[in-house]
């Protein structure tokens, strides 16, 4: 079982791309995946609509494995108790651009101003809130998470779900903060509010609160 990605050569007129790049496939797919130019992805669908099938194909390729580094950047406050909320949000952006940008044609400095400086900011606005009641420790452990490469596929943070700086077991929540700079109306939308039967309520009491 895998996965073929290219570009019908009637799209091409249409600004399709001839080649797929393999970069637009991002994270684990767990599957393998193979990308063709456009004539090849048209003479691969003109023979396999010859076919009266199965048949068996066999491939072989050369992987060049693109690496880097990336830091996610980790602050803990610990509670009286073992419990932890996480709270964090990707520092990431798209670099200069390409297909999954809004502007994919644009080769320049994305600076990521929405997606996801805000994140980040809202992330260190309340580390920094935190900080500044002092010493006395809440029943909660609150560890602020700066994530790297989730454009990549949420490298950094399922990095470090596989290498945890604390017991998985003993992260009751995680807030991801996600492209809040554009706040329309004076509205923030709050998604998966229903994975946890403690969710609603909560953003229930903090709506009462804003509006009274």
């Amino acid at each position: 079982i895998g996965v073929i990605l290219g570009t019908y050569p009637s799209d091409l007129a249409r600004g399709g791309a001839d080649a797929v790049a393999f970069s637009s496939v991002p994270g684990e797919l767990g599957i393998p995946v193979l990308t063709l130019r456009s004539a090849d992805f048209g003479l691969l669908e003109a023979t396999v609509m010859t076919w009266s099938g199965p048949y068996d194909a066999e491939l072989t390729a050369t992987v060049k494995h693109s690496t880097a580094r990336a830091w996610n950047v980790l602050g803990l406050v610990p509670g009286t108790g073992s419990e932890i909320i996480v709270v964090g949000g990707h520092y990431d952006h798209l670099g200069m651009g390409g297909a999954d940008s809004l502007a994919p044609g644009v080769q320049a400095v994305h600076n990521g101003a929405d997606d996801n400086a805000s994140g980040t900011a809202v992330v260190l606005e309340l580390a920094e809130q935190r900080g500044a009641r002092g010493a006395a420790r809440g029943p909660r452990g609150i560890l602020y998470a700066c994530w790297a490469a989730e454009e990549m596929g949420l490298l950094g943070s399922q990095w470090w779900v596989k290498h945890t700086t604390v017991p998985l077991k003993n992260v009751v929540a995680n807030v991801n903060l996600d492209m809040v700079g554009r706040i329309a109306s004076g509205k923030v939308t709050v998604g998966s509010a229903e994975t946890a039967a403690a969710f609603r309520p909560a953003l229930d009491a903090v709506q009462a609160e804003l509006r009274a």
